[in-house]
């Protein structure tokens, strides 16, 4: 995560790598260690291309972290990239706050991202529920906010999608072979015919026949699990006979603890939409090839931005909750940060897609 700290006067920002009770380490990508620290980093070989240090946490010698709430500390980081990329930022809307944190959207889309939407791209996301390449109510379009979800896909996958979709599949623990598809924004239809209601999956993979995987589906959060918030109930529709739920016991059981009115809220503030998360093993499931139970024909990936502070912990319990109920049903899930994945890509990747992977890096880690 990154943080914002005062040292000997001055203020600065860093990458946390690590914290404990009494000091800090933090660091940079080499060319970008401020000159005050430039005689105290070191190497470390366990993050290629960054230099680091460990600091004293407070005291005349020590450093003061500066404390934040989650999901400002995002938005932070967004505006000054921005910032050093000489990009002007604005209100989304006329009626935003006049804060710092409300002039948080781009002059215009291609600002917000590292390559130009394809036509069949653009097309994908217009034909989604939630629209972010259409302004609404004298609202400027979701997408042209630093701190979209939907950007950071794009940013992320759709630099594979006009290459070679396989090589993206490493990095997120799935099979390369066989790779037929990627998608965003797709529907995946739960219910019957009748019903209009078909969920979209941020991004969506699918494989050929013959493959141990039918689908891979991809839920993209940034902002959106800061602060907790009051979730929807899990709607009395999906409970009508049907077999949407065969094979996935302890999956219903979960959803039908928090059953109800579902334009109507629960009491409890959680940071995971456990519901969005089950809506999207249901629609994959439906979308297999022989309509069969094995819950084992898909996986769910869920990507989040770790800010390392108490919230990202609490979010992280919660994950691990919701983890272990779909692992009992078999169902293949597997959590993962952005800045796990972004690494992994700039380590991976740098040789020969060096201004991809660091853009990346200097955007989001």
């Amino acid at each position: 995560m990154r943080v914002g700290f005062s040292w000997k006067g001055r203020q600065y920002e860093a990458e946390q790598i690590a914290r404990g009770a009494k000091t800090i380490r933090i660091g940079w990508l080499d060319q970008d260690v401020p000159s005050r620290f430039s005689d105290c980093v070191a190497s470390d070989p366990k993050r290629p291309g960054w230099m680091t240090v460990k600091l004293p946490l407070g005291g005349p010698d020590g450093i003061a972290i500066e404390d934040q709430d989650a999901q400002s500390l995002i938005k932070k980081r967004q505006s000054e990239w921005a910032a050093s990329q000489g990009i002007r930022l604005q209100k989304g809307s006329a009626k935003s706050a006049k804060s710092s944190n409300a002039i948080l959207y781009t002059h215009s889309l291609h600002e917000n991202l590292f390559e130009k939407l394809s036509a069949e791209v653009t097309k994908e996301f217009e034909q989604g529920d939630g629209r972010p390449l259409m302004g609404k109510k004298g609202s400027l379009p979701h997408f042209w906010a630093l701190h979209n979800s939907d950007a950071i896909a794009a940013n992320v996958f759709c630099y594979w999608k006009a290459r070679d979709c396989s090589r993206v599949a490493h990095y997120l623990n799935i099979p390369k072979d066989g790779l037929a598809n990627l998608t965003f924004e797709q529907k995946f239809r739960i219910l019957p015919h009748g019903n209009k209601t078909a969920p979209n999956i941020d991004v969506a993979i699918q494989y050929a026949p013959g493959c141990v995987l039918d689908w891979v589906g991809i839920e993209c959060k940034l902002t959106e699990t800061y602060p907790a918030k009051r979730r929807h109930f899990f709607d009395e529709k999906y409970f009508v006979p049907g077999r949407w739920w065969d094979g996935l016991p302890g999956t219903r059981r979960l959803a039908e603890s928090f059953r109800g009115d579902g334009r109507k809220t629960e009491t409890t503030k959680r940071h995971l939409d456990r519901g969005q998360l089950i809506k999207h093993v249901l629609g994959l499931r439906n979308a297999c090839r022989l309509k069969q139970t094995d819950p084992c024909r898909i996986k769910l990936i869920y990507l989040w931005y770790d800010v390392g502070l108490p919230e990202a912990r609490l979010h992280e319990q919660e994950v691990e909750a919701f983890a272990a109920v779909l692992g009992r049903d078999g169902v293949q899930f597997q959590a993962m940060t952005w800045q796990h994945l972004i690494r992994a890509l700039v380590e991976g990747e740098r040789e020969q897609h060096p201004n991809y992977v660091d853009y990346l890096a200097r955007r989001y880690l």
